[in-house]
C-alpha cells in the first residue's frame, strides 16, 4: 500500500519541501578577496595595490634567483688545492628515522617527506649528522620545484636561529636573507616576509643551529616565538623546519605535542661507496668508482665503516683519501680533524695558492722590519690563535672575532715607533682568519664553519696549555650534554691526562646507569677514542637496561638504540642475543631489528619471523616485521599475515592491514581473515564494516550472519549498518523481515532508511505494518512532516488511529525534538491537510484552531485560513466570520477572512469589508487594498457602500480616491447618481468631489460639464482643485465650451484660471478663444504673467496681435521689469524690429534694475544689434550702475575688440568708488589682456583709441 501511496503524493507532502530544506552555512568573500586555507584555518588574503604587486613579484624572483644560486655551497670545508666541490655535486640524500608515536618507525627520504609536510617538525641530529646540509637542500628543491611550478605551495627560506631572539619573525628572515645569500639586486624590506609569497602559498622557514645558543634562556625564547607564530590563526603562511642537536625533552615539548620529531639517520653501509664515488668525481680523480671500492674497504678493514656513517666524517674522510690514496686514515674522530685542519693549512699557505696571506706582510715593510715580523710571528702562530678564538668563543664571548685575537699577544699589533695603523692590522686579521679555511664572513663577523671545527679547535685549546688536564674537570661536571667537546678532549688528551681520566669513565659506566651509558654511546658514535673496558662496561649496562622489564619502552629502546651506535663487532651479538631471548618488547626491539638488517645479519628473518607471528608483541610491530620480510620476498609472509588477521589480541586497523596485505597475495585463507576481521567482536566498527564489504564479494554462507550482526551494532556507523541491511533485503534472507520490524524502531539508524525498512514491510504485505506506522508517527525524534506521512498512511489503511494522531499533530504545540530540531509549523499544517483529505468532520474546527494560534506566524496562520475555505460548506463560512469579526485577531488573518469569506459570495462579507474599511487602528494602505477588493465584489449593496467610503470624511484620501474609482467602474445604474451627489455635496473634500465629477465625466455623464464648471467657480476650493476641474472640463467636448468661455470671460476669476480656460478653448480650435486671450493680455488687473502668456500663445498659434501685445506689455510701466524684458526678449525673438529697440531703451533706462539692464544689452547681443558698441560703452561709463554691471560692460567691450575697453577697465580698476570686489575682477581682466613686458630698454605705447563718433 505505502509503494502506491507514494505514487499519488499525500496532502502533508505540500508542506514538506520547505521543511526538508537543508540549510547550508555561507562564508562571505568580498570581491577582492582570495581564499587560502592549512589545518583548516581560512583566511582571507586581499591583494595588494598594483604599484605594491609588482614590487613583490620583483623582490620574490630577485630572492628566488639568490637563493639558489647560494643553496649550491656546500656547507663543510674543503682542503683539497681545487676550489670546494657543491653541495649538489655530492649530496646523497638521507633518510628520517626514529619511531612515531605509534611504535612505527618513521622511513622516508627527508626531502620529500618535509616539504610534502603541512606541519611544523623538528629534525634532530648530532655533531656533523648532515642538519646544515639537509636545509640547504631544502632550499636548493624547495625554490626549484617553486620556480617550476608556484602551485607547489612553499618557498622555503634560511635562517640561524639566533636571529629569532628578540626579532619580528619578518624582520629576522629579510635580515637573514640579507646576509646570507649573495647577488641580491637589492636589499628585500621585511614587507616580503609579512604576507605570503602567492595567496595560495606559504613561507618554508628553515631554522638552523639552534643548538648552537648555549643559553637554555634564549633558545627557550626563540622557540616560544616559533610555537606563538604557528598557532596564530592570522598568520597561517608560515610553516617551520627546526634541525637541531638532541636537546632536554622539556626544550623541545615547548613546541607542543603536534610538531612532529625525526631522526636525521646517518647514512646506510651500502651507501657509502656512492658517497666517496660523489666526492672522488667532483675533485676530479681518474676511475672515481674504482677508489670508492677501495675506500670502502680501507674503512672496513680500519673499522672506521661506522664512523664514515656520520656525513661530516664522511665528507672529512673522503678528502683525506683524495689527498692521499692508500695512505692509512686516521683510527678516531680527534685524529681526523687534526689532519684535516693540517692539511688545509698547508693548503691555505701554500706559496703557489693565489691570495697567500703571507704577501701581506711584504706590505707592512713602510712601516719598518718590526712590524714585518710582527705580522710574521702572528701568521705562523694562526692556528694556535683560532684555538684561541674558540675557546673564547665557547665561553660566551660576543666581541668581533678580530678583537678577540688582538687581546692575544701573538696577534697584537707591533709597538710604536713601528706601529700600523689600527685599521690596517685589524683588515690583515681579519684576511688572515678568512683564508684560514675554518671561517667564514657572515653578518658582520668571522664565525667557524661547522659547530664541530669550533669545538675541536676549542678542545685543543684547552689540552694545548702547561695547566692541569680539563678532562677529568670537564667529566666530573659533566650533566649531559657537550659531547661532541668531551669527545674532542679525549681523543686530543695526552696518555697520562687519559689514564687519570679513565677511572671516571668506568665510574660513568659502572655507575652512571642509563643516562651514563648513552652518552658514552654517544660518545662511540661520534667515533671518540674510548679505552676497551670502558666500551665493554657500556655495553653491558646497556645490555642490562634493554634487558630490565621494569624499565619503561622509552628507555628500554634508547639503550637499545645506542647499543647501535656503538662501532663494535661483538654489539651484533648482543643485539641478536637480545632479540631472540625475547627479552625486548615494542619498539625496543624493532630498533633492534632494524640495525642489525642494516648490519647485514643472517639470522635477522627469523628473528622477524619470530616477531610477526608473537601474541606477545604489539600488533603494529608485528605487522612492521610482516612487511619487512615482505621486502625478502620471504615464503612465510603469508602464514604471518594470517596470524596476525585473525589473531583476537591485535588492533584492528593492524588486523585490516594485514587481511588486505593477505588478499593482495591471492592467499585463499583471505576470505576466512576477512570474516574474522568482520565478526570479531572486539573490532572497531570501521574495520568490521570495511571487511564485511570486502567479504561479500565473496560468495560464502557465512555472509547473512555477519551481515545480520552488523546491521543491529549500533556502534557501527550508519551507512554500513544501511548497507548490509539493503543486501539482506535484496538477498531474500529469510531473516530480513525480523531485522526490518527492528530496526524501523532504531532511531540511529536514519529517518530516510526507517521509512524504506516500512516500504519493504508494506511490499511484502507484513502483518504489524500498521503498528510499525502508529510506532514512527508516535516517535518524537522524528522530524514532523515524517510524523504525518506516517499517520497519512496509517489513516489510509483505515486505521482509526490515524485520524486521531493526525488531530493530535496538528494541534500539538512546536517543540524541541531528541536530535535538538525545532519542528516548523509547516507540518502542522499539513496534519491539518492530511486530516481534511480523509474527510474527517474535524477538519474545519482545525484549521479554525491553527488560523487563530497566535504563537503562529501570520502566513502560516493564513494558509490555514485559505485551507479552511477550501473545505467550504456552512461550517467554514461561520469559521471564517468568526476569524474574519474579531478584532483581537491580527489584521492579516482577519483580512485573508473576509477575503476568503468574500471568494465564496457570502453576503457577510460586505459588511466586514467595509468594517475594515473604516478601522481608523490599521495602516491605510491595508485599507486601501480591502476597498479595491471591495470593489470586485458583485453584491448589490457595494455601489452604496462605496458611495459612503467615498463621502466619509474621515476616512483618508486614499481609500476615498479607490472607492470612488471603484464606484466608477461599475455598471450598475444606481452608480451616475451617486457620484453626482458626492461631487454637488459642498460639504464633502473638494478632492472626493473633483473625483467624482471626473468619473462622470468619463461616462459621459451630462452633469459632469457643469459639476466641473461649479468646482471651477467655487473660491472656498484651492486653485490646484480648481485647475483640474478646467483641466477636465476640456475633455467634454463641445458640451462644454460655453462653459470654458465664461470662465474665460469672467473678470472676476482668477487670472491663471481664465488663462487656462482660454488655451484649453484655443487649442480645441474655438474662434471666441483669440479674443478671450488678447482681452486677457490687456487687462491691467490680470497677472503679469497671465497677460505674457495669453500674449505668447497667441504668438504661438499664429496671431498678428500678439506682437502687438508684447509690445504694449515692454512698454507698460506699471508691470515688473522681468515682465517688461520678457515682453521685449519675446517680441525679439519673433523677429520684430521694435523687439530690439525695446530692449535698447530697456538698457538705457536708469530707472530699471541693474540685472534687467545687464539681460538687455546680453539679448542685444545675442542678436547682433549693431548699437552694442556705443551701448556697452554708455553702460560701462554710466555712474548710476553698480560696479559689477560695468565691469560686464567693459569686459565684453573688449572682448569684442572694441580699444576703448581696455582703457575703461583700467579706469574701473582704479576707481575708489566702486566696490572692492568689481575694482580686482577689472585688474584681472587686465592683466589677463596686457601683452608680457618687451626686452629691457624697449618702450611701447598703447594704441590711440579712434575718434569718437557723432
Amino acid at each position: 500500500m505505502l509503494d502506491q501511496a507514494d505514487g499519488e503524493g499525500s496532502p502533508a507532502d505540500e508542506f514538506s519541501t520547505s521543511a526538508n530544506r537543508e540549510v547550508s552555512g555561507n562564508t562571505f568573500h568580498a570581491s577582492a578577496a582570495i581564499q587560502q586555507g592549512d589545518r583548516g584555518i581560512q583566511v582571507n588574503v586581499f591583494p595588494d595595490a598594483p604599484e605594491d604587486a609588482r614590487n613583490r613579484e620583483r623582490w620574490l624572483a630577485q630572492y628566488l634567483a639568490a637563493a639558489a644560486e647560494t643553496s649550491k655551497e656546500h656547507p663543510y670545508p674543503a682542503m683539497l688545492p681545487s676550489a670546494g666541490p657543491s653541495l649538489d655535486d655530492v649530496y646523497v640524500r638521507q633518510r628520517l628515522g626514529g619511531l612515531a608515536q605509534d611504535g612505527f618507525p618513521v622511513e622516508g627520504d627527508a626531502i620529500d617527506r618535509i616539504l610534502g609536510s603541512t606541519q611544523m617538525c623538528a629534525v634532530l641530529a648530532g655533531a656533523g649528522g648532515g642538519k646544515s646540509s639537509l636545509l640547504r637542500t631544502l632550499l636548493a628543491v624547495g625554490v626549484d620545484r617553486w620556480r617550476q611550478d608556484p602551485d607547489q605551495g612553499v618557498v622555503p627560506v634560511l635562517v640561524p636561529a639566533a636571529a629569532l631572539d628578540g626579532q619580528a619573525l619578518d624582520t629576522a628572515l629579510a635580515g637573514a636573507v640579507r646576509s646570507g645569500l649573495k647577488g641580491l639586486v637589492e636589499t628585500l624590506p621585511p614587507a616580503l616576509f609579512l604576507e605570503p609569497p602567492t595567496p595560495r602559498a606559504c613561507w618554508l622557514v628553515l631554522v638552523d643551529e639552534l643548538d648552537e645558543i648555549a643559553d637554555p634562556i634564549r633558545r627557550w625564547r626563540v622557540l616560544r616565538h616559533l610555537r606563538s607564530v604557528e598557532e596564530n590563526p592570522d598568520r597561517p603562511h608560515y610553516r617551520f623546519v627546526i634541525a637541531t642537536r638532541p636537546l632536554p625533552e622539556s626544550e623541545l615539548d615547548l613546541l607542543g605535542p603536534a610538531v612532529g620529531r625525526y631522526e636525521l639517520e646517518r647514512f646506510q653501509l651500502g651507501e657509502l661507496a656512492d658517497v666517496a664515488h660523489r666526492w672522488f668525481a667532483a675533485y676530479g680523480l681518474a676511475d672515481p668508482g674504482r677508489l670508492a671500492q677501495l675506500f670502502v674497504g680501507d674503512l672496513e678493514r680500519s673499522h672506521l665503516a661506522g664512523l664514515a656513517r656520520i656525513p661530516l666524517m664522511a665528507s672529512l674522510l673522503c678528502q683525506l683519501y683524495a689527498a692521499t690514496p692508500g695512505q692509512p686514515l686516521p683510527a678516531v674522530r680527534g685524529a681526523i680533524y687534526a689532519e684535516f685542519a693540517r692539511m688545509l693549512h698547508k693548503r691555505q699557505y701554500n706559496p703557489a695558492e693565489p691570495g697567500n696571506p703571507r704577501a701581506l706582510c711584504t706590505e707592512f715593510r713602510r712601516y719598518g722590519d718590526e712590524a714585518v715580523t710582527c705580522a710574521e710571528r702572528t701568521l705562523g702562530r694562526l692556528p694556535q690563535l683560532i684555538d684561541f678564538l674558540a675557546a673564547e668563543r665557547r665561553e660566551g664571548s660576543t666581541l668581533n672575532a678580530t678583537e678577540i685575537l688582538r687581546s692575544h699577544p701573538d696577534a697584537a699589533p707591533p709597538p710604536p715607533p713601528h706601529g700600523v695603523p689600527p685599521d690596517e692590522w685589524q683588515q690583515f686579521l681579519a684576511t688572515a682568519l678568512r683564508h684560514s679555511g675554518l671561517l667564514t664572513f657572515h653578518a658582520g663577523d668571522h664565525v667557524f664553519v661547522h659547530q664541530t671545527l669550533l669545538e675541536y679547535c676549542a678542545a685543543r685549546h684547552a689540552t694545548s696549555g702547561p695547566a692541569a688536564s680539563p678532562l677529568r674537570k670537564a667529566l666530573a661536571r659533566w650533566r649531559g650534554g657537550d659531547t661532541s667537546y668531551l669527545g674532542f678532549l679525549i681523543d686530543l688528551a695526552s696518555p697520562a691526562a687519559l689514564r687519570k681520566a679513565a677511572p671516571a669513565l668506568r665510574r660513568t659506566a659502572r655507575l652512571g646507569g642509563l643516562p651514563g651509558c648513552l652518552f658514552l654511546a654517544e660518545l662511540a658514535r661520534l667515533g671518540t677514542a674510548l679505552p676497551h673496558d670502558v666500551v665493554s662496561a657500556a655495553t653491558r649496562g646497556l645490555t642490562r637496561a634493554a634487558r630490565n622489564s621494569g624499565k619503561t619502552e622509552s628507555d628500554r629502546t634508547q639503550a637499545v638504540v645506542a647499543l647501535t651506535r656503538i662501532f663494535d663487532p661483538r654489539v651484533r651479538g648482543t643485539l641478536r642475543t637480545l632479540v631472540q631471548s625475547g627479552a625486548l618488547h615494542g619498539s625496543a626491539v624493532v630498533a633492534a631489528l632494524m640495525e642489525l638488517r642494516e648490519l647485514g645479519d643472517p639470522q635477522v628473518l627469523d628473528m622477524l619471523h619470530d616477531l610477526a607471528v608473537s601474541e606477545a608483541q604489539d600488533s603494529g610491530h608485528r605487522l612492521w616485521a610482516a612487511r619487512r620480510l615482505a621486502d625478502f620476498d620471504d615464503p612465510r609472509v603469508p602464514d604471518t599475515l594470517y596470524a596476525l588477521a585473525v589473531s583476537e589480541r591485535a588492533r584492528s586497523a593492524h588486523r585490516a592491514a594485514a587481511t588486505e596485505q593477505l588478499a593482495a597475495l591471492l592467499d585463499p585463507r583471505a576470505v576466512d581473515a576477512y570474516c574474522a576481521v568482520a565478526s570479531g567482536p572486539g573490532v572497531s566498527p570501521l574495520y568490521r564494516a570495511a571487511a564485511a564489504m570486502e567479504f561479500a564479494t565473496f560468495q560464502d554462507d557465512r555472509l547473512p550472519g555477519v551481515l545480520h550482526a552488523l546491521a543491529r551494532d549500533r556502534n557501527v556507523e550508519v551507512f554500513s549498518r544501511q548497507w548490509a541491511a539493503r543486501l539482506l533485503a535484496d538477498s531474500g534472507d529469510p531473516g530480513t523481515a525480523g531485522l526490518l520490524l527492528e530496526l524501523t524502531r532504531d532511531p540511529a539508524i536514519g529517518e530516510g532508511f526507517r521509512w524504506w525498512a516500512t516500504g519493504q514491510l508494506s511490499a511484502h504485505g507484513h502483518s504489524d505494518l500498521a503498528d510499525v506506522l502508529f510506532f514512527l508517527a508516535c516517535d518524537p525524534s522524528l522530524d514532523g512532516h515524517a510524523r504525518v506521512r506516517a499517520a497519512w498512511d496509517l489513516g489510509r489503511t483505515g486505521d482509526p488511529r490515524g485520524r486521531r494522531l493526525l488531530r493530535a499533530l496538528a494541534l500539538e504545540e512546536p517543540a524541541r525534538t531528541a536530535t535538538g530540531v525545532v519542528r516548523d509549523e509547516g507540518s502542522r499544517a499539513g496534519a491539518a491537510s492530511a486530516l481534511a483529505a480523509l474527510g474527517s468532520p474535524d477538519a474545519p474546527d482545525v484549521f479554525h484552531k491553527l488560523a487563530r494560534d497566535a504563537g503562529r506566524a501570520h502566513l502560516d496562520r493564513r494558509i490555514s485560513v485559505q485551507q479552511l475555505a477550501d473545505l467550504k460548506g456552512s461550517q467554514a463560512a461561520d469559521a471564517l466570520h468568526s476569524l474574519a469579526a474579531d478584532t483581537a485577531v491580527h489584521v492579516s488573518i482577519r483580512t485573508e477572512a473576509a477575503f476568503e469569506l468574500a471568494d465564496l459570495n457570502e453576503p457577510r462579507a460586505i459588511g466586514l469589508l467595509q468594517s475594515l474599511v473604516l478601522d481608523t487602528t490599521l495602516d491605510p494602505k491595508r485599507r486601501a487594498f480591502v476597498v479595491g477588493r471591495l470593489c470586485e465584489h458583485t453584491d448589490v449593496r457595494v455601489p452604496t457602500v462605496l458611495r459612503d467610503l467615498g463621502a466619509c470624511a474621515t476616512l483618508d484620501s486614499l481609500c476615498r480616491t479607490r472607492a470612488i474609482e471603484g464606484l466608477g467602474r461599475l455598471r450598475d445604474p444606481a452608480v451616475p447618481q451617486l457620484l453626482f451627489g458626492i461631487a454637488a455635496d459642498t460639504g464633502l473634500a473638494e478632492s472626493a468631489r473633483s473625483l467624482a465629477a471626473a468619473q462622470l465625466m468619463e461616462r459621459h455623464d451630462d452633469r459632469a460639464p457643469h459639476l466641473l464648471h461649479r468646482l471651477a467657480t467655487e473660491t472656498a476650493l484651492t486653485p490646484a482643485t480648481r485647475e483640474t476641474a478646467i483641466a477636465w472640463l476640456g475633455r467634454c467636448g463641445p458640451r462644454a465650451h460655453t462653459l470654458l468661455r465664461d470662465l474665460a470671460s469672467c473678470r472676476e476669476l482668477d487670472s491663471s484660471l481664465r488663462y487656462l480656460a482660454g488655451r484649453t478653448l484655443a487649442t480645441q480650435h474655438v474662434p471666441e478663444a483669440r479674443d478671450l486671450l488678447a482681452a486677457l493680455a490687456r487687462d491691467a488687473r490680470a497677472r503679469p504673467q497671465d497677460r505674457a502668456e495669453a500674449a505668447q500663445h497667441l504668438i504661438e498659434q499664429g496671431d498678428s496681435c500678439g506682437a502687438g501685445l508684447l509690445h504694449s506689455q515692454a512698454q507698460d510701466t506699471s508691470l515688473d521689469d522681468e515682465y517688461r524684458f520678457d515682453a521685449a526678449q519675446n517680441l525679439a525673438y519673433t523677429g520684430d524690429a521694435r523687439g530690439a529697440d525695446l530692449l535698447h531703451e530697456l538698457a538705457l533706462d536708469p530707472r530699471i534694475g541693474f540685472f534687467v539692464r545687464r539681460s538687455a544689452a546680453r539679448e542685444l547681443a545675442r542678436h547682433d544689434d549693431p548699437r552694442l558698441p556705443a551701448l556697452l560703452r554708455t553702460l560701462a561709463e554710466d555712474p548710476t550702475l553698480d560696479g559689477l554691471s560695468r565691469f560686464v560692460a567693459a569686459r565684453r567691450l573688449t572682448a569684442s575688440g572694441d580699444p576703448h575697453g581696455p582703457l575703461i577697465l583700467r579706469r574701473l580698476a582704479g576707481d575708489p568708488s566702486l566696490e572692492a570686489e568689481a575694482r580686482a575682477e577689472a585688474a584681472r581682466e587686465l592683466r589677463a589682456i596686457t601683452p608680457p613686458a618687451g626686452p629691457p630698454g624697449s618702450r611701447s605705447l598703447p594704441p590711440s583709441p579712434p575718434p569718437e563718433q557723432p
